[in-house]
């Protein structure tokens, strides 16, 4: 009886945990669709800066921040950082 139990909670939570990523993805999706021209501005802006990598770094997550939360945006600090990156990387390969 017990190992039923535990059976049908393992299939459960896998199936909570599946839908739950399938759920973050699309979240993660919909905020890079809604603030990745913002965020390619500022990487762009920050790029020539006479700054540090971590100032730079800094910087663009508190005013991608900034404009998510002025923009109603559901965001998490990981997608700031991955939106950041992100940019980073198709910046230096336009140059």
């Amino acid at each position: 009886m017990f190992s039923a139990l535990k059976r049908f909670f393992n299939k459960a939570l896998k199936k909570l945990w599946k839908m739950f990523k399938i759920i973050m993805t699309r979240e993660l999706e919909r905020f890079m669709a809604e603030i990745l021209d913002y965020a390619l501005s500022v990487i762009t802006n920050l790029m020539n800066q006479d700054m540090s990598t971590s100032d730079k770094r800094r910087v663009a997550f508190d005013r991608i921040k900034a404009e998510a939360i002025e923009r109603g945006i559901n965001y998490r600090d990981s997608w700031i950082g991955k939106v950041i990156e992100d940019c980073v990387i198709a910046v230096k390969l336009e140059f």
